[in-house]
């Protein structure tokens, strides 16, 4: 856990997510019960493909009773924050201003 993390009083941990096909997250942000899949690109237009690592870990975390709650985020290069069907579409201006605790 991060110094800053800890100081806000968040906790949990931050972890990174590989297969062995590939498929990647960035980063995986623990809060209690709750994950949230981060991907990160530079690009400033949103392709679909992108999506896939997000997608792969979502699979493998599984929708059961004690699966966790995921979140999916894609942070890109763009300007526009949008909802998408696979996840949030985050721009890097603005990763300051999201809730990455999930609460409230």
């Amino acid at each position: 856990m991060s110094k800053s993390r800890l100081h806000s009083g968040v906790t949990g941990g931050l972890a990174f997510f590989r297969d062995r096909k590939g498929r990647e997250v960035d980063l995986l942000v623990e809060n209690g019960g709750a994950l949230t899949a981060v991907e990160t690109k530079s690009a400033q237009t949103v392709a679909d493909d992108m999506f896939a690592g997000l997608a792969a870990f979502a699979e493998l975390v599984g929708s059961g009773r004690r699966a966790p709650s995921l979140r999916r985020v894609l942070v890109y290069g763009g300007t526009s924050r949008q909802q998408r069907s696979r996840g949030m579409v985050l721009p890097w201006s603005s990763i300051d201003r999201y809730n990455w605790t999930g609460a409230g």
